[in-house]
Order: structure tokens, then sequence, then C-alpha cells
């Protein structure tokens, strides 16, 4: 472990030189922390600005709570989120002497119009979501950022674990290879006076192959005492209010609702304090076969237990005994032990978040999951149509088969609309897609998105349609005639004496320069 009391290891001399466009944003930044603020100028806490996002003509600025602008609002108003012109943001008045508020702040997107920006100090503990390779990526880059940034009010920042070593090779950060050796080097530099300082921020990114053990607790609790010191997590944990997605190859920033029953997580600073179970990050997977990854405990052969597990992770909001039960075992009366028996297997099974409460809970007459996401929730943020292509590909990649396959019961997804919701919603970002590629010339990607939807539903004929089309820019004939094909014997072996769409059918036409009635 490298000593933290040398001056050389944790200099910033190598920080880069500022650019113009960040000399700007620094100023803006200041400008907005100056105008917008629900406590005094001259407060020693982070700013509560948590993200910035600087466009074309506007900017807008958020925050974990609400923000206080007179100047921009009127008296009396707030909002979590304020959207200030670019004329708005001239006339604010620049902040002429430092900030006496400790800040962090690093780069979400890079060569977009505008910069998105996020303040690590304001938002406290932050984690990722995402894949391995782009979590891993995220945690690199945000490290270097935050090392060399030039911006904020960083001095230190300590990177835990040997997947982020490479980051000490090029920028002047604190090694270390456990988070038990990361909290000492906090605790020695604080009490050397290195860090701790009002107007300076401390951050802590943590990579996956060290997250683990009763360290992260006591890390947790050690920075909630210290409004200088900031978290960086590879996984959501219930301390982490502001979560950045690094799914699809960029990054954006969302903030975790928090629920009234749910209570602010409770830590003991130092390492006497009550132990907690930590478990890995459980994600259910609805997009074919049900899968629930990273559970503790294991779902096979146990078909009730993942019904159960499933329609709460389908129902965030929570949901009542009877309606649960009802999805179980439909028009049938069941014992209140065998209830309370699989309750608790599932809470044994999907573990404890980082605060030491079950990931299954109860409250106010309703159990629901906390902790966990569902690979449905990831498809909804990637193949939103006002992201691209890339976007699109990755939400497909995710559709495996159809959904919820494989459940026991299962009537409940399709009474309650969720298997056509998501059914629907496969088809329009694959055909999104595919469009998209044909228009760019890639009528292989085109063929590749067809393919997968038709995973989730294959009698769409609307999917066979671009797979006719992809095979035709291809100068593919025999493809088109294939399509078309198992288009027929998918008909045929469905036995409801059907026939093709007409609008297939003079695709068909056209496309292979046959009438239908010599097709086959």
């Amino acid at each position: 472990m490298r000593d933290p009391s040398t001056g050389d290891a944790l200099s910033r001399d190598t920080a880069r030189p500022a650019s113009a466009v960040e000399i700007q944003l620094e100023a803006d930044v200041g400008r907005l922390t100056r105008a917008i603020s629900a406590r005094d100028r001259t407060s020693d806490q982070p700013s509560p600005i948590v993200c910035f996002n600087f466009a074309i003509g506007r900017t807008e600025v958020s925050g974990l709570e609400a923000l206080v602008s007179i100047a921009l609002l009127g008296d009396g108003v707030s909002a979590a989120q304020i959207t200030i012109t670019a004329a708005e943001l001239e006339t604010l008045e620049p902040q002429e002497v430092p900030s006496t508020r400790p800040s962090c702040i690093v780069t979400l997107e890079r060569g977009a119009p505008g910069r998105l920006l996020l303040d690590l100090a304001a938002a406290g503990v932050t984690a990722l979501v995402g894949t391995d390779t782009a979590v891993d990526e995220a945690l690199s880059d945000l490290a270097r950022q935050a090392a060399s940034s030039a911006y904020g009010t960083t001095n230190r920042v300590i990177v835990v674990g040997r997947e982020l070593r490479e980051v000490a090779e090029v920028t002047s950060v604190v090694p270390v290879n456990r988070v038990e050796d990361g909290l000492e080097v906090l605790r020695r530099l604080e009490a050397s006076g290195r860090v701790g300082e009002p107007c300076q921020a401390t951050l802590v990114v943590i990579s996956r192959d060290a997250y683990r053990g009763q360290a992260i607790h006591d890390l947790l609790a050690y920075a909630s005492a210290r409004q200088w010191c900031c978290i960086l997590l590879p996984f959501p944990a219930a301390a982490s209010k502001v979560v950045v997605s690094a799914i699809g190859g960029t990054m954006a920033c969302y903030f975790r609702a928090t629920r009234i029953d749910d209570g602010p997580a409770s830590f003991q600073d130092g390492s006497n304090s009550a132990r907690a179970g930590l478990d890995p990050p459980v994600e259910i997977a609805v997009l074919g076969p049900i899968e629930v990854r990273g559970a503790p405990g294991s779902l096979d052969k146990r078909p009730v237990l993942t019904e159960l597990i499933v329609y709460l992770a389908m129902h965030p909001e929570g949901a009542s005994a009877a309606a649960w039960q009802n999805a179980l075992w439909p028009g049938r009366s069941v014992p209140p032990q065998s209830v309370s028996n699989r309750l608790s297997e599932a809470r044994r099974l999907l573990g404890m978040e980082l605060d030491g409460t079950p990931r299954l809970r109860r409250s106010a007459g309703r159990h629901r999951l906390a902790g966990i996401i569902t690979d449905w929730e990831q498809f909804c943020v990637l193949a939103d149509a006002r992201r691209d292509h890339t976007s699109w590909r990755y939400a497909l990649d995710l559709v495996r088969g159809r959904p919820f396959d494989d459940l026991q019961e299962g009537q409940w997804t399709v009474f309650e609309g969720f298997y056509g919701e998501i059914e629907t919603a496969i088809v329009d970002c694959a055909l999104r897609y595919g469009e998209d590629r044909l228009l760019a010339g890639d009528p292989g990607a085109t063929s590749w998105a067809g393919q997968r939807a038709l995973r989730a539903s294959p009698y769409d004929e609307r999917l066979h349609r671009l797979l006719m089309r992809a095979a035709d820019a291809s100068g593919n004939r025999a493809g088109v005639d294939a399509v078309y094909r198992n288009l027929r014997i998918i008909i045929d072996i469905e036995g409801d004496g059907s026939s093709v769409h007409p609008e297939t059918a003079a695709l068909y036409e056209q496309l292979s320069g046959r009438s239908i009635g010599v097709a086959l």
C-alpha cells in the first residue's frame, strides 16, 4: 500500500491544463452554484446542485432536494429541477471568490452539443449500473476525470481494487487493494490534516473485485459523517441516491426515488459497528426464460418461489398479499402457513441490502422488493426513441425469448398487461432500429434486429416484412423466399386457417417478382 504521508504520491502536478471550454464551464458552474442554493453562500456543505446539463441555448440543474432561487424563480418558489436559458445564465452574478463548498465534478457525456456534469460530492454516494465491462470502464474514466478535473475542488482520489490500479499509472490517485486499506488511508490523511478541509472533496472509487465485506459498511459510515468525503460504487446500494447508467456505451444520471417508509440508512462510524450482511446486487430477467441473477440462494425447481419474486419485481410499488396470492394460486385457498413459508424463503433467497435490511420487505400492508432491478427496466431506458441506434441495439441484446417464458402460472402477466406491453415495446424497438440501419446501408444489422425480436413475438408480420426488406437490400433474393416460406410454415403450424396479411403478400410479390400462387 502506498504511504499516504508521501506528498509526491498525492500531488496534482500532472493535471493537464484546462481547455477554453472547461474554463467556461467552470465559470458557469460557479455562477449557478452561487445563484441557486438552499443554504448560505458561505456554507462548507456540498452544493445542492447534483447534476448540470449544459445544452444548446439552455442549462438544466437538478438536485436531490428542492433548489431555491429567488433571483431566477421568484420569491418563495422552489423546484428539484430548474431550466435556465443562455441569456439568463449570462445575467447571473459571476463567482468572484473561490467556493467554500467541496465539489468533485465529472463529465458524463463527451462530444455532445453540451455537457452533462455530475457533482459526486453533492451526490454523496453514487452507484454505477451496467455490464461488467461498461462499469469497469466507467469507474476508470470517472476516477481519471476526478483526479485531473479542471473544475471542482477535489484534492484526493483513492482507487480501491486491482482493476483500478492502472489509473494510478497516468494520474495522481492513491491506489489500494482493499476497502480496509482505503479506510485506513482516509483516517491517516484526516489525522494529519491532509484531507477534511471544508472546501475540498475526497473521492473513493471502489472496483467490482474489491466490493465485499464489512469494510464497505464501515467506509459508508465514515463518509456519512464527513461532507467532504464522497464514494463511487460499482453496484447500487441503499446508501446511493444517485445512479449512473453505463448501459449502451453512454452514461446517464438518475436520482433514486426514496419512500417515506424506507427511512434513512443508519450507520455507526468505526470498525466496532453492528455487522450487517452484504449480498451481491440482484437482477431479475423476464425478457425470456426467467432468471434471477446474483441471488445468494437458488431458484432451481422452485416455480412458486420464482413466480412470487417475479410478480413483486414487476410491481415495484408493492402488492397486497391478496393480489400476489391470487396470481400464484388463482382460484385456490392456500393455508396461511404455506404463504408465510414462501415469503420467508424468498426473503432468505434475495438476501440483504447494504443497510442490513432485507430486500423483500413489508410496509403498509404491501410486500415489495428493494435494491433489485429487472432487465425490463433496463430495456425501457435503452429503447427510448430519443436515444440512438447503439442504445437500441443494446436494448434488443437483452431479449432472449418470449417474455416471462416458463412461469408456472403466468396468466397474470397477460391479464395485467405486462406481456403485451413488453412484446409491443420489443417489436417497436426492433422496427425503429431496423429502419434506421436500412437507411444507413446496414441490412445485416436490420436482419439481426428482426430475428432478435422474433424470439419474443414470432407471429408479428411486421418483423417478417422487415426481414424480407433486409434480405432484398443485401441482394439476397433467396433470403426473401426463405423469410416468406418460414412465415407460411408458422401460420400453418398455428392452424387457425389464416393467411398472410395483404401488406406481406404485396411486399413479397414486389421483391421476389413472383405471384403468391407460385411462391411455394
